[in-house]
């Protein structure tokens, strides 16, 4: 009897997990939806209704006295929102980022809010059958690590399809999923006894740590890789998502395979005789209960503070010093940790603040709180790359016309006046992305890209317009009035150091030419 109320405690938790499975396998069929085009949106949406149909279906079996019918509503409500959020991004034309990324997390969302109840259910499954323990946590494992090899392809789905650079967000999601991932591998093959494999079942596990550790996990690391180089990506969102679905197939079959040699082995179980059953079954109701109260005692008081500890610690790493540590836990022997921990955190806070403040001084500079000649260059060479046939880069240098005879006239206070406010000009009138820098002593520098020479020329333009307006007051009654020489180069196939070298001729053709003028390097005309 024993082995038929295990083997039907199994086969529950099989349907749960199946059902949870579901809802995290719904992310590859909306995956392909989010990047479809108008010509496949019709396949791609039917292929979705399918896929949320069986998870449906999965979550229906759960009525019959598996799961309540509370628990599930709430479920089905957060589900039933998520796939809204799929539909509405699904449906506009243009598909940014943002809307995208809004779409996936819902899902995840969705598997989340689900989860939960799989675990709930997992802990009453142990209450009634411990010697249970140890297979049911395999599954939920084995579980885990499915939904996370699923959402760490669901990271970069996003970017793909928007087809812009990773942003720093995805790329920490997916570095802490393939951290969650390596702890799975590791808990189900620390003992590899405990898994009891039989047949093809190693021979699923093996495949399935081949394809996700190799050709999954370097497949997510090239795009990402791609998409912080700037380069364009060599795979689409719809050619990754095809791909990485087949390399989470074994894995499925694998996890799927294990809950089945479970329930085969307590179902093969045969009754001894009665004498032999009792004294069996009360030595080793005794052993595990024993186990499992060590167990759960030691998870409780010791592993789950060590584990949350554990994720301050790579929070603080990645320089999250607002994450904070929970204080339920009353092992004294720990709370040295847990200051040290603390401790870390402050130290890391002043750290960051320090190198926040170093580095801004030593980027900055003093006088206008520009970029200096060192910070522009640094940030230059970067821009450089990013050009592009239709977003060409250019390069503005200005000299301040006459600028000694106003120190000499007015005095050196006089002057940094006038330097702070042609700075102030400057930042006002150029874009945000826009790289803007002091070089020399009265000469500025503006970096950006644009489609042709002509929007820069217009740029130059009204620069020297705004700085024409400037009226500052020189102490004795009159206003200063301020000009400035502005040589323009277009970078493409050459060097920095010849990018500016051409800027700085067109300034002193400008000079050369009377001053308070644009001229262009090349054959353009101001």
């Amino acid at each position: 009897m024993r082995a038929e109320v295990s083997a039907q405690l199994l086969q529950d938790l099989h349907l749960v997990i199946d059902a949870g499975n579901r809802i995290s396998a719904e992310r590859g069929p909306a995956n392909l939806l989010l990047a479809s085009d108008a010509n496949s949106h019709t396949a791609r949406r039917q292929l979705l209704e399918q896929a949320r149909q069986k998870t449906d279906n999965a979550l229906v079996r759960l009525r019959e006295g598996i799961i309540t019918d509370s628990q599930l509503d709430r479920v089905l409500n957060v589900l039933a929102s998520s796939r809204q959020q799929v539909d509405m991004s699904a449906d506009q034309l243009a598909r940014n980022y943002d809307n995208v990324q809004r779409a996936i997390s819902a899902m995840m969302a969705a598997y989340d809010s689900f989860k939960a109840v799989l675990l709930n259910r997992a802990s009453q499954m142990i209450s009634d059958d411990p010697q249970l323990s140890g297979a049911i946590i395999r599954a939920l494992v084995l579980c885990s690590l499915r939904d996370d090899a699923g959402r760490l392809g669901s990271h970069i789905i996003a970017p793909l399809v928007a087809g812009v650079p990773m942003p720093a967000q995805n790329i920490q999601d997916s570095e802490r999923t393939l951290a969650r991932m390596e702890s799975h591998w590791e808990m189900l093959w620390f003992d590899a006894d405990a898994l009891t494999p039989q047949g093809n079942v190693a021979e699923l596990g093996k495949e399935a740590l081949t394809k996700l550790s190799g050709e999954g996990q370097l497949l997510v690391r090239r795009l990402i890789t791609e998409g912080q180089s700037g380069v364009p990506y060599s795979m689409n969102a719809t050619d990754f998502t095809l791909h990485y679905v087949k390399v989470l197939t074994p894995l499925e079959d694998w996890s799927n395979a294990y809950l089945n040699q479970l329930v085969g082995e307590f179902q093969q179980h045969t009754e001894p005789a009665l004498g032999q059953f009792f004294v069996v079954l009360l030595i080793a109701t005794l052993i595990v209960c024993l186990i499992a109260g060590i167990v759960l005692l030691v998870h409780l008081r010791v592993l789950k503070p060590l584990l949350e500890a554990s994720e301050v610690v790579i929070a603080l790493a990645e320089e999250k010093t607002e994450t904070s540590l929970r204080r339920d836990c009353n092992v004294k022997e720990l709370q040295p940790l847990f200051e040290a921990i603390d401790t870390l955190g402050y130290r890391l806070q002043e750290r960051i603040a320090l190198t926040r403040q170093l580095k801004h001084q030593a980027d900055t500079d003093g006088l206008t709180q520009l970029l200096n000649h060192r910070a522009f260059t640094h940030y230059a060479l970067s821009r450089l790359n990013k050009a592009t046939a239709s977003c060409r880069v250019f390069l503005i240098l200005l000299d301040i016309d006459h600028f000694k005879a106003i120190n000499d006239s007015h005095g050196h206070p006089i002057g940094d006046a006038v330097l702070v406010a042609v700075a102030e000009t400057l930042a006002k009138h150029v874009r945000p992305d826009d790289l803007v820098g002091r070089i020399g002593g009265e000469e500025f520098a503006v970096l950006l890209l644009a489609p042709d020479i002509s929007a820069v020329l217009n740029l130059a333009s009204r620069l020297q317009q705004a700085l024409r307006e400037l009226q500052l007051p020189a102490g004795n009654g009159k206003a200063i009035r301020v000009t400035a020489s502005f040589g323009v180069a277009e970078g493409g196939e050459i060097s920095w150091q010849e990018l500016l070298n051409n800027a700085d001729s067109a300034l002193y053709a400008a000079k050369n030419a009377g001053r308070n003028r644009v001229h262009c390097y090349g054959p353009h005309t101001a």
